[in-house]
């Protein structure tokens, strides 16, 4: 599909009129990368993770006063097209409360790669672009979505406690994805577990912190709820 302007419209037509119409295209491969000027966290006060999810805002075709279209780029874009998603999600699941919606959207979350194949960061994207497809069949829902430790200190062990909901009709079963072992760190997670259609369960997820670094330094990174094959 091609739009051009009624300028050039026009000015096409009488060089087709008159024969002298050439045409060259170029291709530009666009790749799901953040822009330079996206929103990045993390909430300077608390260090809480946001944004929560990312969405399209480069070369969106928007309307204009004049009831003419432009290409523009910038939260004011990505912004709507959440709001879009989230119509979306409440016109098919109308009884989803606005923390199922969130959970659902970021649960189903695609991750995106800087130039260097690495996973962004959580606090420059978030779980991950939104996909509306997988958003509208989650029937697995985690409160709160993402955690945060705060500013941590040193010999201490940190506490967080998420409730996974199975809202489906079937049994299933959850586990975590071990982290990579990391110095300072370590981790400990629930065992894996089975909930019924229906059921849910509060998850205490721990941290603890040995010999930290002498320095200040933001450290941020994902935990993999498995169900049936998939991330959450």
């Amino acid at each position: 599909v091609i739009t051009v302007s009624q300028k050039d419209g026009r000015k096409m037509k009488k060089a087709l009129e008159n024969g002298q119409l050439t045409c060259r295209t170029i291709d530009i491969e666009e790749k799901e990368k953040l822009a330079s000027f996206s929103s990045r966290g993390p909430v300077i006060h608390s260090i809480a993770i946001k944004p929560d999810v990312v969405a399209p805002g480069v070369r969106i075709e928007s309307t204009i006063p004049g009831g003419t279209y432009l290409s523009l780029q910038g939260t004011s874009m990505a912004a709507p097209y959440v709001a879009g998603v989230c119509a979306l999600i409440k016109e098919v699941h109308p009884d989803w409360s606005p923390e199922k919606i969130k959970s659902a959207l970021m649960t189903s979350a695609i991750s995106l790669k800087n130039d260097k194949d690495e996973i962004y960061h959580t606090f420059e994207q978030g779980a991950g672009r939104v996909n509306v497809k997988d958003a509208l069949q989650e029937d697995t829902f985690l409160a709160p979505s993402s955690v945060t430790f705060g500013m941590a200190n040193n010999g201490r062990m940190y506490n967080a406690n998420i409730v996974v909901e199975n809202r489906s009709s079937r049994k299933k079963r959850y586990y975590f994805s071990i982290p990579h072992k990391e110095r300072f760190m370590t981790w400990k997670l629930p065992l894996a577990f089975v909930l019924e259609g229906g059921q849910k369960k509060k998850l205490e997820v721990q941290l603890e912190l040995d010999n930290w670094k002498e320095k200040s330094e933001l450290e941020d990174g994902y935990l993999y709820l498995n169900e049936a094959g998939k991330n959450k």
